[in-house]
């Protein structure tokens, strides 16, 4: 650039702090910043997990941390609900729950079968009783319903649990990897929680 034409005028105009500083993308710093007069606040702040920190919306289900009999509780309200998110204590308790039923259900089914056994040997032709065989197996069936009925709500929480860590409810299926796909799930279900996890509320 060379020098100035005789005769021509010039305008010094004094540059503020801001007006040196980058105009990437058109933004302006201190427009963006926060004592400017254009200036919107965000809409959410930083805040501890389970006090709310986003404006959800509403029907919204956060992860929020919860007691045995909550987590109970949600694991059947929310049956089929794969939207929302699911503490690690919601998790983990109706995951206790569901060992202790199983644990439960399985001495049920120990104590049936050497009753069964018991009376087949103290029979006289030491054949079990037909009654006693019908008890076994009708116990064995409801066993098996009430594992399959918690197959729904088992899917829903892992997914929603996957949700409160920030990941898609996609990842379920890493769990069918032979071998380490379970290991791998429970892994990601203990992962503290992502704050961006409230992409996935509905």
């Amino acid at each position: 650039m060379g020098p100035p034409a005789p005769g021509s005028t010039f305008a010094f105009v004094k540059i503020g702090p801001h007006q040196g500083a980058d105009m990437s993308y058109g933004i302006d710093p201190q427009e963006s910043s926060p004592g400017h007069a254009g200036a919107s606040a965000p809409s959410f702040t930083p805040a501890a997990y389970g006090r709310q920190p986003y404006p959800y919306p509403t029907g919204s289900q956060p992860g929020e941390p919860v007691t045995f009999a909550g987590a109970v509780r949600n694991f059947f309200r929310k049956y089929a609900q794969f939207s929302g998110r699911a503490s690690r204590s919601e998790f983990w308790w109706a995951y206790l729950a569901q060992v202790l039923l199983l644990l439960a259900m399985a001495v049920v089914w120990v104590v049936a079968v050497v009753v069964v056994v018991t009376r087949a040997e103290n029979s006289a032709g030491g054949q079990p009783n037909a009654g006693a065989v019908s008890m076994m197996f009708g116990l064995l069936a409801v066993i098996s319903l009430i594992g399959l009925a918690l197959v729904v709500p088992n899917i829903s929480l892992t997914v929603r649990r996957l949700h409160d860590t920030g990941k898609s409810g996609w990842y379920y299926f890493l769990s069918f990897i032979p071998g380490v796909g379970g290991i791998i799930l429970l892994v990601l279900c203990a992962m503290e929680p992502d704050p961006s996890g409230a992409a996935f509320d509905a």
